[in-house]
């Protein structure tokens, strides 16, 4: 497929890296929400690992590395 557009695969992964990392994706946006409210209701004392185990049982398959660069970095802004 990279051969028929004239990319490299390279600068199509670098491409697609960058679309999933955009934080105004609609489901980023609720990710956020819910982890503002697991923080909330776990008055903050939860870790990465809690929360990826947490966003799992509701149904958001997310790794424990989206959870650590993503979302601890923003619950420090929120408390």
């Amino acid at each position: 497929m990279c051969q028929l557009l004239g990319i490299t695969r390279h600068g199509y992964y670098s491409y697609q890296k960058c679309q999933r990392d955009k934080p105004d994706v609609p489901e980023h946006q609720e990710l956020i929400g819910w982890v503002k409210q697991i923080a909330e209701a776990s008055h903050y004392c939860y870790g990465s690992r809690r929360m990826k185990n947490a966003l799992n049982a509701l149904g958001y398959p997310v790794g424990l590395d989206v959870v650590k660069q993503k979302f601890t970095t923003q619950l420090s802004n929120f408390h």
